[in-house]
């Protein structure tokens, strides 16, 4: 079993992006607000003083970051502007740049606010749509969730986080949330198990 410091270490070797407020931490990226709106980046750490188990840990962490973002990238190329979809401003080195979206993810606005009938029939089409519309285009998200899509100042909602998501024949980088696993031993996706009609 590791450490509670060990456990705590990988968090503080985070840099974070001089000049930007820090929003969110995911296992695909960081997201940043800044001035022009948010930037998502690739995971990266300070090893200064750091383990070598924990040093080792956090570059197959940046590793695995850099896929995802790279993929992420990839898609946006991909897919034509769409209502239903969170608008890419723009694709630097850096990472990728969308608008600001102060209500937040879905899955915190549900919580936190009282949603009329009309709204959830409104998000459950604008959510259909936005599945209907990405997989026209070859791309499986693999992460559908709540906090995946966020809620616009007009109260529609945007798909985001396409980070490690399948494309073409590809396969995706990203799982589902563990909260959303059989049991903890169970296997992480049920299409990676050896069923009997896959044989």
């Amino acid at each position: 079993m590791v450490s509670r410091d060990a456990q705590y270490e990988w968090l503080s070797t985070f840099v974070t992006t001089p000049g930007a407020r820090f929003i969110a931490l995911g296992a695909a990226g960081a997201v940043f607000e800044d001035d022009n709106g948010v930037v998502k980046t690739p995971i990266t750490h300070d090893f200064t003083g750091c383990a070598e188990p924990t040093i080792t840990n956090m570059q197959h962490i940046q590793y695995i970051s850099n896929l995802c973002i790279v993929r992420e990238k990839l898609i946006y190329q991909t897919l034509p502007k769409n209502p239903n979809i969170l608008d890419c401003l723009d694709i630097t080195e850096r990472g990728l740049h969308f608008p600001y979206h102060r209500l937040g993810n879905l899955r915190t606005y549900l919580r936190d606010n009282k949603v009329s009938q009309h709204i959830r029939r409104k998000w459950i089409k604008n959510a259909i749509d936005a599945v209907t519309f990405i997989h026209s285009h070859g791309v499986v998200h693999a992460d559908i969730s709540a906090r995946n899509f966020l809620v616009a100042d007009d109260l529609s909602i945007k798909l985001c986080d396409f980070a490690g998501l399948a494309i073409g024949d590809g396969e995706a980088y990203v799982e589902e949330e563990d909260r959303y696993r059989l049991a903890p031993w169970s296997p992480r996706s049920l299409r990676r198990t050896c069923l009997p009609w896959d044989a």
